[in-house]
């Protein structure tokens, strides 16, 4: 019973939870719609080749070539890239715990040893005997050029840290290595033996980004960019290793915001068919045994849970588009209500298939 009960009650949960983010992702949805729509009839092409007064405070999308006076570099490992951005990450090696649960319910656990670049927790491991350290010695960071434009635009680095960091350097300075690791490779290691490394053992490698021409989506305030919010809430501030204009760059957005709203929504169904099919687990547990009525009932229980998970799925979708989109919401009540009465059908005609069996 104890079995069944956390059954039924994981299966809720996570119908609660598919609830809750279909709900969040179509308000998300329609204010993304709300911004682009705001952004597209405020924004404003401009050349980044001079700083246009009247544009103060407006959003702007501009691109050029970026230019630095310095190259990017980290003085403590003595590594120059010519290039605006460097990144050093660091790693750590520690254990890592993963636990399941076997079919009485019992958590069994397992360790590995991984390169992290975050520290990983073991205080709560379920063994002793694995513990990892509490700090590491060196840290990730990102290093920029100096002086770094865009055109007759002064670039923060709150906007240059948007800027992807891919390309791994592999020429790195031995001499430099001396003083705080040893090379092997593509990498920094503060101590190996016989190649292997121990826990606590990190190992640093350096990361850079070759773009000549970047474009920028932002507010205008003096020569640089800051963020513009919307009315809708959302903020535009962002940078593309491309040249675009204004109308590509919302395009780019739109993109992005369509596949985030579909992944989003697919997870939000999931979670709640599979909440819905849960709370049907006791009822295929007691037919499972008996031939062919447990087939019927499996059946039955999986139309139901499909049918119905999807009734509701596109009922919290209507209900939290009806203020926005009434047209649309009220489509989707429509198609809940044939999904419901496809449902009553199919339900009085497995009943009479059992009664016939």
């Amino acid at each position: 019973m104890k079995k069944k009960g956390s059954s039924i009650a994981g299966g809720f949960l996570v119908l609660l939870l598919g609830i809750g983010l279909l709900w969040w992702n179509e308000g998300n949805n329609v204010s993304n719609l709300r911004s682009v729509s705001e952004g597209l009839k405020n924004y404003v092409d401009v050349s980044s080749t001079e700083v246009d007064n009247e544009n103060e405070g407006k959003l702007v999308a501009t691109s050029g070539k970026i230019t630095f006076n310095l190259p990017a570099a980290d003085s403590e490992f003595e590594i120059t890239s010519n290039s605006v951005a460097l990144m050093r990450k660091a790693e750590m090696y520690q254990w890592q715990e993963k636990c399941e649960a076997d079919d009485d319910n019992n958590k069994m656990c397992t360790y590995e040893k991984v390169w992290s670049d975050v520290i990983i927790d073991s205080t709560m491991f379920e063994r002793a005997g694995h513990d990892n350290p509490t700090s590491m010695l060196y840290n990730s960071f990102r290093f920029y050029g100096s002086d770094v434009k865009l055109g007759a635009f002064e670039m923060t680095n709150n906007l240059l840290d948007k800027l992807s960091t891919k390309k791994q350097i592999v020429e790195l300075n031995e001499e430099a290595a001396k003083n705080h690791a040893m090379v092997v490779d593509k990498y920094y290691y503060t101590s190996v033996t016989d190649g292997n490394p121990d826990i606590g053992d990190i190992r640093i490698s350096f990361y850079e980004n070759n773009a000549e021409y970047v474009s920028v989506l932002a507010m205008q305030s003096g020569n640089h960019f800051k963020e513009y919010r919307t009315k809708a809430g959302k903020v535009f501030f962002n940078l593309y290793e491309s040249e675009y204009n204004g109308a590509d760059m919302f395009q780019l957005i739109t993109k992005q915001n369509n596949f985030s709203k579909w992944v989003f929504r697919f997870i939000g169904v999931l979670c709640v068919m599979l909440g819905v099919g849960s709370l049907f687990s006791p009822l295929q547990n007691l037919t499972g045994g008996i031939p062919i009525l447990g087939s019927l009932v499996g059946m039955a229980t999986g139309t139901i849970s499909f049918v119905l998970g999807l009734a509701i799925s596109l009922l919290v979708i209507a209900v939290a588009w009806f203020r926005f989109r009434p047209f649309i919401s009220i489509i989707l009540i429509l198609i809940v209500m044939m999904l419901f009465f496809l449902l009553k059908n199919k339900k009085k005609n497995n009943f009479t298939n059992v009664q016939k069996q």
